[in-house]
């Protein structure tokens, strides 16, 4: 028996390994930690270089406000809810390396509950984030 085609293409999810350790974290406060880093996480990904959607500034500046209202709702430890709303502050800046860096004390903030999958996919992207810095400088 043949199985019939699917009707949606399968959807192609950035940071699995952060909304995998969600997924798994046994505890509310840490579950809501990470998916604090991952939604910060996703407002980086339209400031890589590969992203042509960087050019509508006030879309990224509305996702950025309605983050920071997200995780103004979470009962977040308070070291990462500040990280993230610094991130969210900066997400819209000319210079993606204030973001790289804030992604990076964000990463930090909430080492206790990352694992190192999840620590890694948020350092690779503060690191990409870099280098699309760098290169608009050249």
């Amino acid at each position: 028996m043949q199985r019939p085609a699917a009707l949606l293409p399968p959807v192609a999810a950035p940071l699995k390994a952060l909304v995998a350790q969600a997924a798994a974290l046994p505890q509310l406060r840490d579950r809501t930690a990470a998916l604090a880093c991952w939604m910060v996480a996703r407002l980086a990904l339209p400031r890589l270089p590969r992203e042509s959607d960087f050019n509508d500034v006030d879309a990224l500046q509305q996702r950025a406000e309605r983050t920071r209202g997200w995780l103004s709702a979470q009962a977040l430890p308070i070291d990462v809810s500040l990280a993230a709303t610094r991130a969210c502050d900066v997400a819209a800046e000319r210079e993606p390396s204030l973001l790289a860096d804030a992604i990076d004390a964000m990463r930090d903030t909430a080492d206790a509950v990352l694992n190192n999958s999840a620590r890694a996919e948020l350092t690779t992207l503060a690191q990409l984030l870099r280098r699309s810095s760098l290169a608009a400088m050249r």
